[in-house]
């Protein structure tokens, strides 16, 4: 049984802006029905990082608003538990380039029984799940 899709930064940001090299697949992919939805406040915090100068703030402070009022995307918070377990994978694997943001977002999707995501990040490949923006 399918537990869901998982959202990662690059999809948000490539849907975002038109001018991204991943923008027309994200598009493609919005167009698919998928539910459950899921991401975390760890990766919109990444999404609000990436989007910081001050041109660009009003706009991503609006799209993670709407993110998390979409009432078919669930945003886990990232509890102590989450960021230790996402902390210890960080530290077990020197032999990969995974952030922390990455680590948290495998621990969620583990305990979730998530297969797949909507990025392009092939750390998700490596790490055993589907980037679905590479497909």
């Amino acid at each position: 049984m399918k537990r869901g899709t998982f959202i990662d930064t690059v999809y948000i940001l490539a849907a975002l802006n038109p001018r991204d090299r991943w923008h027309g697949k994200a598009v493609e992919l919005s167009q698919v029905r998928r539910t459950p939805l899921v991401t975390s406040d760890a990766v919109l915090t990444e999404v609000a990082d990436a989007l910081a100068h001050r041109s660009r703030r009003m706009w991503a402070s609006q799209a993670i608003d709407d993110l998390r009022a979409d009432p078919d995307v669930k945003c886990v918070s990232v509890d102590a538990a989450i960021f230790a377990g996402g902390l210890d994978l960080y530290r077990e694997r020197p032999d990969k380039d995974w952030s922390l943001t990455d680590c948290v977002s495998f621990v969620i999707m583990r305990q979730q029984q998530i297969t797949d995501a909507l990025t392009a990040d092939l750390h998700f490949v490596q790490a055993g799940f589907r980037a679905l923006m590479q497909e």
